[in-house]
């Protein structure tokens, strides 16, 4: 198995931040809910789709430099 690249960890970082605070900011979420503006909501849905796209896009190298190494 390969090891994480550090590009791969930040975009995991990434990832799990910006889950947190959309997760924290939804209707309903917890009693005192992280309140974001539209503005803010749209910075963070874009990094969690960027980020989404690093991960997706260095699982995909991983898997095709395994299949070439065979």
């Amino acid at each position: 198995m390969s090891r994480t690249s550090d590009t791969e960890r930040g975009a995991h970082i990434a990832l799990k931040q910006a889950s947190a605070v959309l997760a924290a900011a939804a209707p309903g979420a917890d009693l005192f809910p992280l309140r974001i503006t539209p503005k803010q909501r749209q910075l963070w849905l874009s990094i969690k789709r960027v980020a989404q796209e690093q991960v997706d896009e260095c699982r995909a190298a991983r898997t095709a430099l395994k299949g070439g190494l065979q």
